[in-house]
């Protein structure tokens, strides 16, 4: 990179000549050339000499060498009569008496300086010790200045990973993201043009997926390489980085169609997740300074951003397609699955009437209802999960009583075919038992009676509501307690876990699928669900199953 990008020219010019004025007048001489040097680039300030004079001084040879190489060597020399001088006696456009030093800037950068009094004898040696400290205080402001315009770069760097970052956290777009992060990765580094090809590796083929150009107006569709094709092909053949200082005399590199044939200068980067490549980045800078290693590292860190955007693209598709497929699960489950069923339950529900029948070939059909209404049981929990899980958590509450719901839901099971002869009855603390919820409240309070009622044995079915308060929060308590077989103290936690299924004798019964949604919901409604032994510390004596929903004021 060029010094006079380094030390920021505009923002330190006047400064510096200024400090150097200020320092050759308090000295009282009349001469100032300071001369910084970098690999690619120069830079020269002057007081008391003309531009182009204080600029080719130093290429005037000196013992063979150039003055410039020659004061490198020396480190520092004084003269009170350059015209009887050796070595310099030549250089008529050179003060008489001169001090000539070198100073180390930073790594790679060197600056010179020349300090005159045009007359002889003046007597620099002695002012030397002063003349010193005049030249550390301007490399210390020129050190200053590097570090500041350092510190710029570095919080731009870090401002375009930031604001990547952001893009890559709230789009999913593939391209639009790709496109943001070609466009910012030239930019950083004063790259021309950006490529992003997408690695195809059965058919072994690069297809361009976005694409930055200062000047082409280039459509990425029509860019390909086959690997091993041209720089780019090669970094995927391989795997391997590439920084290319003059692309256009590398015999390998190959010219993308649309584009003028003028030195430049290349870095490619293989775009890896672990050992799997997803594509190659590339950036092309024509013509100027090439790129150099730290700008190569720069693209490195920042091609991370490229693979995460591949990455999330990638799972973003499959779970496109993932969704897809439950979509289509869910239709055929909740409606033709549901539209078979209908018929069945309806004529098994005709049939079980049928006073032809004997003792046991009525049950025998109580027993196909029974797997009929499962069957129905569970679409509806399916249907209930999909809507919870697809946008239903976004919907509003509204007050609910529970008194009410829970009356409602057993007078429905008391004249329900399968549980009519079961004993359902409710123990409530009060009228009324207020909370907020939505329509698939009685539902879900719906599924543990009915549990209760199929898996209970033939022993009574309890619907109990208390208030219960908790950390100063009060709460409604429903409890189904039921007379069935139980279960293990083991298993009760997992019953609520959605998709969880407990061993085949238990999942048998329906308890999985069925309490997952019976969790699902209650947690929508900033409740609790779990399963207790009805007889403490025996759990094979039945089980009652618990909602704690909060409580709210009784409304109008």
């Amino acid at each position: 990179m060029a010094v006079i990008d380094d030390i920021g020219e505009d923002s330190i010019s006047n400064r510096f000549v200024k400090e150097l004025t200020m320092a050759l007048k308090a000295t009282g001489l009349d001469v100032g050339v300071i001369h910084i040097i970098s690999q690619n680039d120069t830079v020269t300030y002057s007081y008391g000499m003309g531009k182009e004079q204080a600029e080719s001084i130093w290429t005037i040879p000196v013992n063979g060498t150039t003055l410039t190489a020659w004061i490198r060597e020396q480190g520092v020399f004084v003269t009170d009569d350059r015209s009887k001088d050796e070595f310099l006696n030549h250089i008529h456009s050179i003060p008489l008496s001169v001090a000539l030093s070198t100073f180390e800037l930073s790594e790679g950068i060197t600056a010179v300086a020349l300090m005159g009094k045009n007359e002889a004898g003046f007597g620099l040696e002695k002012r030397r010790p002063m003349l010193e400290l005049f030249a550390n205080q301007l490399i210390n402001l020129i050190r200053s200045e590097q570090d500041k315009q350092e510190l710029i770069r570095r919080n731009e760097e870090l401002q375009t990973l930031y604001e990547t970052s952001q893009v890559l956290a709230t789009s999913l777009e593939r391209d639009e993201v790709l496109n943001i992060i070609a466009k910012r990765a030239a930019m950083m580094v004063g790259a021309d043009n950006c490529l992003i090809l997408q690695a195809h590796k059965r058919e072994r083929v690069l297809q361009c997926v976005a694409i930055y150009s200062a000047e082409e107006q280039l459509d990425p569709r029509t860019l390909s390489l086959r690997y091993g094709e041209g720089l780019t092909g090669l970094v995927a053949e391989t795997g391997e980085g590439m920084l290319i200082k003059r692309a256009d005399m590398d015999s390998r590199s190959k010219l993308v169609e649309g584009t003028e044939d003028e030195p430049s200068s290349v870095i490619s980067i293989p775009l890896k997740l672990g050992e799997d490549l997803l594509g190659v980045m590339t950036l092309e800078k024509t013509p100027g300074l090439p790129f150099d290693e730290q700008e190569y590292r720069l693209v490195e860190m920042f091609s991370l951003q490229a693979v995460l955007a591949f990455k999330n693209a990638n799972l973003f598709h499959s779970m496109k397609a993932l969704l897809q497929s439950q979509q289509m699960y869910n239709v055929l489950l909740t409606h033709d699955v549901a539209n078979y069923n209908v018929p069945i339950h309806g004529y098994l529900e005709m049939l079980v009437k049928d006073p032809k029948l004997d003792e046991r070939e009525r049950r025998y059909v109580r027993s196909a209802l029974a797997q009929s209404e499962n069957i129905s049981s569970l679409i509806s929990d399916v249907r209930r999960l999909w809507w919870l899980r697809s946008g239903g958590a976004e919907s509003k509450f509204k007050p609910i009583d529970l008194v009410q719901v829970v009356r409602e839901l057993i007078d429905g099971l008391n004249c329900h075919i399968l549980y009519g002869n079961r004993q359902i009855t409710m123990d409530a603390q009060g009228e009324e038992a207020w909370v907020e919820a939505d329509i698939f409240l009685k539902d879900v309070l719906y599924n543990i009676v009915s549990n209760a009622c199929k898996y209970g044995e033939t022993g009574p079915v309890v619907v109990r509501l208390r208030p219960e308060t908790m950390e100063g929060a009060g709460y409604w308590r429903v409890e189904v307690e039921d007379h069935g077989k139980g279960i293990p103290d083991e298993r009760k936690e997992s019953l609520f876990k959605r998709f969880d299924m407990i061993d085949s004798d238990i999942a048998s019964e329906g308890h999985g699928l069925g309490l997952s949604v019976v969790s699902a919901f209650v947690s929508h409604y900033r409740g609790k669900a779990w399963a207790e032994n009805r007889v403490e510390g025996d759990w094979t004596q039945g089980s009652i199953f618990i909602v704690r929903l909060p409580k709210i004021n009784k409304q109008s």
